[in-house]
């Protein structure tokens, strides 16, 4: 009996400690997953203390630029109060407070996008937002000297090659070529580049393998560098080079060297000049019908020649100045998406790195610039805008006209009965059977000038409509005579 004492006292301490482990953990578990209620917003003098009713928050907070603001995540907390802006005016402009499923966002705003050596600290579940404001901030040690700088920009296409030349005001060192899918980076160490010199290069209209060539500005390493991305239309071989001052970057333009002809959409008719508008008695399909009616509209018009300037698009956003090195573009959209004050959802496939330099450019221009350069296109649902890659929009529009097709097999026919009063029955059969649908079918009645077409109603429409145009009486000849 004496001896289970112990063995007893072992089980019993045994469930006492297994007690205390599963109702503990079940209490810790709840603990971390409570949510935390900031219940007040105090500012002060270079300070700002945000109260909650927990000991212990679970936050993180970075920097970010363009605009310069500071950026504190809280996380399963909710504001106590309504106001999710404040003014501070003290080294900050203000505080703007965001919202999530997960967690709470206070964002600084820098006053004159000059950011505060801030400091964040935690204490007894508060946090204290203190700092000292800078006279000057500086994004990067530069690297002493006086750098070298960009003089002039040229562009040639001849003989089956391009040439783009970078002229400098010294030699310096390369910074060797890059391929991203079809764009070609490269560069220049310790130089700067003019305001009047960062424009866009487009070749697309010339026999060359380069789209167009964009420069702009960045620091790499601490040191002041001008960068070049080379679009190409295709893959070919190339050549980066310093040439005594000079930056040459070679195409072997290859397949693109020749400009396919444009196609002509319409047709310059000067004034005064008459146009016969063709016999439809011996009409043996649509094009040549559509071809006489335009013929016929275009008599003593003169249409503007084709391949002349495309509207250009206004832009109306506020101006940013915006600076991103190899900054991934989920980073980039959300920017965009706070300055826009717009609801813009990424698709999953919107991923990669994006690197230009941005200074006093409208936000609905930069973002036109962003999506072309990254290859994305929008789509405008209400007031959510989708960013989505060019290819899966291509794909959803295919899948649209495909289903729109389906929908159009799958519509019952009807049966119309045509009566042809002026016209040859077999002629006008011919150009009614290149407009049916893939289940339409036409056949002429027997001795008589009728056709019967069998087809969607759609169609059906479209044949009645074109049958006025084809069905006219011919237009008869009065001769006179008259003996003397």
């Amino acid at each position: 009996m004496i001896s289970n004492v112990p063995t007893k006292l072992i089980n019993l301490c045994s469930l006492l400690l297994l007690a205390t482990v599963l109702f503990g953990g079940a209490n810790s578990v709840q603990a971390s997953s409570a949510m935390v209620t900031v219940t007040s917003v105090d500012i002060g003098t270079a300070r700002v203390v945000l109260n909650t009713d927990s000991k212990l928050v679970v936050f993180k907070s970075y920097t970010l630029g363009a605009p310069s603001r500071l950026v504190i995540d809280v996380e399963n907390a909710l504001p106590e109060f309504s106001d999710r802006k404040f003014t501070i005016n003290d080294g900050f402009k203000t505080l703007r407070i965001g919202l999530y499923a997960d967690k709470t966002r206070f964002v600084f705003d820098a006053l004159n996008d000059v950011l505060p050596d801030a400091r964040v600290e935690q204490v007894d579940g508060k946090l204290i937002i203190a700092w000292g404001v800078q006279d000057k901030v500086v994004t990067a040690p530069v690297v002493p000297g006086t750098p070298n700088a960009v003089e002039k920009i040229d562009f040639d296409a001849s003989n089956g090659q391009s040439v783009f030349t970078v002229s400098l005001s010294s030699q310096t060192d390369l910074i060797s070529p890059a391929v991203d899918g079809d764009v070609i980076r490269f560069g220049v160490k310790n130089t700067v580049i003019p305001r009047s010199l960062r424009r866009v290069v487009d070749a697309s209209v010339f026999p060359s393998a380069v789209l167009q060539i964009t420069p702009y500005s960045t620091i790499i390493a601490g040191e002041r560098c001008v960068m070049f991305a080379a679009r190409m239309k295709g893959p070919v071989d190339y050549t980066v080079n310093i040439v005594e001052s000079s930056l040459v970057f070679t195409t072997v333009d290859g397949p693109f060297a020749e400009i396919a002809a444009k196609k002509m959409s319409s047709v310059v008719v000067p004034v005064g000049e008459v146009v016969t508008t063709p016999s439809m008695d011996n009409v043996d399909s649509v094009d040549q019908v559509i071809e006489s009616l335009n013929s016929a509209s275009q008599t003593g018009e003169v249409e503007p020649a084709v391949g002349c300037a495309a509207p250009v698009k206004v832009y109306t956003g506020e101006l940013v100045n915006w600076e991103f090195d190899d900054t991934d573009i989920r980073n980039v959209m959300t920017l965009v998406a706070e300055v826009s004050d717009q609801n813009v959802i990424l698709s999953d496939d919107v991923k990669g790195e994006l690197t230009l330099r941005l200074h006093d450019v409208p936000w609905d221009q930069a973002l036109d610039l962003i999506l072309e350069i990254k290859e994305l296109g929008t789509i405008e649902q209400g007031n959510v805008v989708r960013v989505l890659p060019l290819k899966q929009i291509e794909a959803m529009e295919t899948a649209r006209l495909q289903a729109k097709q389906t929908i159009k097999r799958l519509e019952e026919t009807q049966t119309q009965i045509f009566e042809v009063n002026y016209k040859d029955v077999d002629s006008i059969e011919d150009v009614i059977e290149d407009m049916l649908s893939d289940q339409g079918e036409v056949s002429a009645i027997d001795g008589s000038k009728k056709l019967m077409v069998t087809d969607i109603p759609s169609k059906l429409v479209e044949i009645g409509d074109l049958l006025v145009l084809l069905d006219e009486p011919v237009k008869q000849v009065l001769i006179e005579a008259r003996i003397v």
